[in-house]
């Protein structure tokens, strides 16, 4: 017989597993970044705090965007030239156009 212990601890870790995937870009935009996922458990919370930068390089040069969340709040950060951040956002639109 399963324990209640047992259950918990396997229900905390399929939680932990979909929290990371989460963070995870779709199949057709990951060849366009680079996703680094950070988490940390603070002492007392059951909700992990996470880190995530994806980077994009382009031909005008590199876009960073970098989500990070705290409790219910998430912050998106977007650095990069102008021209970069265009050039991302149309190597995404490109790539979710070929999607099926």
């Amino acid at each position: 017989m399963v324990s209640l212990k047992q259950t918990v601890q396997r229900l905390k870790q399929q939680a932990e597993v979909a929290a990371n995937e989460a963070w995870e870009l779709p199949n057709e935009l990951k060849g366009s970044f680079v996703t680094t996922v950070r988490s940390a458990v603070t002492q007392g919370e059951l909700i992990p705090q996470y880190d995530v930068e994806y980077v994009a390089e382009t031909k005008v040069g590199q876009v960073r965007v970098a989500a990070k969340n705290w409790r219910r709040n998430v912050t998106v950060e977007v650095q990069g030239a102008t021209d970069a951040i265009k050039a991302a956002y149309v190597q995404m639109v490109l790539a979710g156009l070929k999607a099926d």
